[in-house]
């Protein structure tokens, strides 16, 4: 985002730069033809363009914006990585923007590469997020969210906070949080076994949960 506000500002500049040049070039030709009702009204009509272009580029600069869709939409060429979102009015917080896959516009929640990092946290952990944002991580909060497909209308839950229907801890078993109803397959947190397969673990390589 500092790139493009620095942009924004290159371009009122630039644009302030040419108005008052063709401003003074259009006075100078007012004092030299008898056409000074058309000139004038061609100055009236620049300064209400140049007013309104300067509006439009500063509320794109000083906007905060709530989520990745938001930064493609003011910027299209913007590239994946990572920005600053301030969603429902938060001071902000750092994301990682997927501005690719399938229109792009993606606030990606989680993802999971290779296994490096342990899901395995408490619930405050989950709450405030961890791990690399260009890596694997989970960006926290969210906690309080219903899961999805079975497990629809279920509280999280993590190794400290038991919010599932087993009469065990599924958090525990499965070592990671989720929205657990009975322990079900699914859960993208769980322990990570690479191209091991077993009951307590679901067999993939990578994850991406991203919301837009």
């Amino acid at each position: 985002m500092l790139r493009l506000y620095r942009a924004m500002s290159g371009e009122i500049e630039r644009i302030s730069k040419e108005n008052a040049e063709l401003k003074q070039d259009l006075i100078s030709l007012m004092n030299t033809t008898a056409n000074t009702d058309i000139l004038s009204s061609q100055i009236q009509f620049l300064n209400t363009t140049m007013t309104s272009a300067l509006l439009n580029i500063t509320k794109i600069q000083t906007e905060k914006p709530e989520d990745c869709k938001e930064i493609l939409s003011s910027e299209p060429n913007s590239r994946s990585g990572v920005y600053t979102i301030y969603p429902d009015g938060t001071k902000g917080y750092s994301v990682y923007c997927d501005m690719t896959s399938q229109g792009g516009g993606w606030t990606v929640i989680q993802r999971r590469i290779n296994g490096i990092l342990d899901y395995d946290k408490t619930w405050k952990e989950y709450k405030d997020g961890f791990g690399d944002l260009i890596g694997e991580h989970w960006i926290g909060d969210g906690l309080n969210k219903d899961g999805y497909g079975d497990n629809n209308n279920m509280m999280f839950s993590t190794k400290d906070r038991d919010n599932d229907q087993w009469d065990k801890l599924c958090a525990n078993h499965h070592k990671g949080g989720w929205w657990f109803k009975k322990c079900e397959y699914g859960c993208l947190n769980c322990k990570y076994l690479g191209s091991d397969s077993t009951w307590d673990a679901i067999q993939y390589k990578s994850t991406w949960m991203m919301i837009r």
